[in-house]
Parts: C-alpha cells; structure tokens; sequence
C-alpha cells in the first residue's frame, strides 16, 4: 500500500510540473501568434502580401505580459456582450478581443457606429463592458493598444 500511495505521489509530481510548462508554452504560443497578427497587419498597410513575399519588417517586437496575452486572446462571448452585437461583429471578422481593439485603433470607436447592425445604443453598450471590465478607459483610451499594430 505504501508504494502504491508513493507511486500515485511521483505521479502526481510529474503531471503538475508537465502541466505548468504547457501552460507557459500555451501562453508563449498566443503571444507570438498576436505578434504575428500585427507583423501582418504592418504588411498589409505597406500593400505588401504576406504569403508572396518575404519581408523584414522593420518594426521593432515587444514582449506581451503574459496577462496581456490572455485578455487579448479573449473571446467576445465571454465579455458577455449581447448576441445581435457579437453577430454583427463576426460579420466584421471580430471575433476575439483583439480584433476589435485592432478596428477600434484603427478606425476609431466611432466607427462601429457606421457598421451595419450597430448603432448608438449598441456602441454604448459595448463601451460600457469594455469599461466594466477595466479594458478601456475611454473612447479613445485603452492599455492594449500599445501591444497592437495596424
């Protein structure tokens, strides 16, 4: 009975410590895939194509906090924004957190007012999350926004 509860304990051990490593390459991995985003997006606003040419781009890389990346990496359906407004973003192709901070950046919160489907109410109501859950500050203001290129 001993060696089985010692067996038992090492195994334990071993699949705590894999697990936390997965953890960290799982956070590693969504931060080189948001920094890949913005290399694109870079690209795209030079009208270079990403898939046909290989460029360096010169744009200097900055670390991601790991709690960053998790925000980022946040679905909009767990923001809890109602589903008229989440449909019409997908229509958009946003679907994470960082999609729409990437079009609000770009474009200005006001742009969502000029989408389809989405009118003042709604862009309030979406400000107010966002608010809500200390993402953005204003209008025009948000801490991510310097970990996102357009």
């Amino acid at each position: 009975m001993n060696k089985l509860a010692f067996i038992y304990e090492k195994a334990l051990r071993e699949v705590s410590e894999s697990w936390e490593n997965m953890i960290q390459e799982r956070l590693a991995f969504q931060s080189a895939d948001i920094q890949c985003r913005n290399y694109m997006a870079v690209l795209r606003r030079n009208n270079l194509a990403c898939e046909q040419t290989r460029v360096i781009v010169p744009v200097k890389g900055q670390e991601i906090p790991a709690e960053y990346v998790e925000k980022l990496s946040t679905s909009l359906e767990c923001l809890e924004i109602q589903p008229r407004i989440l449909r019409n973003l997908r229509k958009h192709n946003i679907y994470v957190l960082e999609d729409l901070l990437r079009f609000i950046k770009g474009n200005g919160f006001d742009a969502l007012r000029r989408l389809p489907g989405i009118g003042i109410k709604s862009s309030e109501n979406l400000l107010h999350k966002l608010k809500e859950r200390h993402i953005m500050e204003s209008k025009d203001t948000c801490h991510l926004f310097r970990y996102i290129y357009i």
